[in-house]
């Protein structure tokens, strides 16, 4: 059974896991939304399965450690590729993402626009949401002119991502999407 607190505008979750005390925020200050949350975890508790709130995962540890997942199922040349697109989406986050050589990195600008496009700037890797993502290639396919195929480049690189991150590395994303 779990119990809501209020704690300054913040609802949070009480529960108990194996014996153990657990207090989880619910980040909302509206008590429906929390009460709903609350339902959630109580039916995720009957029925035995994990608690199906959001975590918190840095933006950097995900991407890191899909890149050290790539590098051993895929072609350093493959690699390479997938990583440009990752650069240019979340920016220069984490130190697989830099580039080693000036001049490549002068070079590596495809189509220098007028416009810059600032990557998506988030602190966990939950805080993306389709509407950062779907801005993005919109702004990106306005400002350097790509192709439709290059924008479905960037959703196919995003989706694995998303797929990988919550099949294989734990992350659940709000109502699992």
């Amino acid at each position: 059974m779990a119990s809501l607190k209020k704690r300054g505008k913040n609802f949070y979750a009480q529960y108990y896991v194996g014996g153990r005390q657990k207090r989880v925020s619910l980040h909302t200050t509206s008590l429906q939304v929390a009460k709903e949350k609350i339902r959630q975890i109580e039916s995720a508790q009957a029925r035995g399965t994990d608690i199906p709130l959001p975590t918190r995962t840095t933006l950097t540890t995900v991407v890191k450690a899909y890149i050290e997942y790539l590098q051993t199922i895929r072609t350093p040349r493959n690699v390479q590729r997938d990583l440009y697109y990752l650069r240019s989406i979340f920016g220069p986050i984490c130190p697989e993402l830099e580039l080693k050589n000036d001049k490549i990195s002068k070079k590596g600008i495809k189509r220098p626009g007028k416009d810059h496009v600032p990557p998506i700037e988030v602190n966990y890797f939950e805080q993306v949401t389709t509407f950062d993502i779907a801005n993005f290639i919109a702004s990106r396919v306005r400002s350097k002119g790509l192709a439709p195929k290059t924008a479905n480049r960037y959703r196919e690189i995003l989706t694995r991502l998303y797929n990988w991150a919550m099949e294989q590395y734990g992350v659940r994303m709000p109502e699992n999407r």
